[in-house]
């Protein structure tokens, strides 16, 4: 396996473990509407628009998995990037919430835990998911660097 191999392997795989982890979030503010668990507002203070950006990665994931199918040739990394920059701006007020949203949450964190979900096991981990979209950002463009150098 060549460097670029493992490069394309590791975006591949961190897309989808990225994904499942934005459905386990998505998931979480759905059972705690449906429990009844926190107020709708208070919700959306900590998960905003989680739905808009599970929605954008999945159809984002469907173009990595698309252009990881095709021959080493014709893989045009950059270019799905590119075509998504502007679609990339749903995450701006989710990162710039990230803050209050951790604050909201660890206010009602005691509610929360009712629920019962994997994601509210403890604090830490709830707060580790709402950190995940910012993180995910900020490695996109180490790994298009290291492909675009290989």
């Amino acid at each position: 396996m060549t460097y670029r191999d493992h490069i394309i392997r590791e975006l591949v795989a961190t897309e989808r473990k990225y994904v499942q982890d934005m459905e386990n979030l998505h998931d979480l503010k759905k059972t705690l509407l449906d429990k009844a668990v926190i107020p709708g507002d208070v919700a959306y203070q900590i998960f905003l628009n989680i739905h808009g950006i599970l929605d954008f990665q999945r159809r984002f994931l469907i173009r990595v998995e698309t252009t990881n199918s095709m021959p080493q040739s014709a893989q045009q990394w950059g270019s799905i990037f590119i075509m998504n920059e502007a679609a990339f701006e749903i995450y701006q007020p989710f990162i710039a919430n990230q803050r209050k949203a951790a604050q909201v949450a660890n206010q009602v964190f005691d509610k929360i835990q009712t629920a019962g979900h994997p994601v509210a096991c403890d604090f830490n981990t709830l707060d580790g998911f709402l950190l995940k979209p910012m993180q995910r950002l900020a490695k996109y463009p180490l790994l298009l660097k290291v492909c675009q150098s290989i």
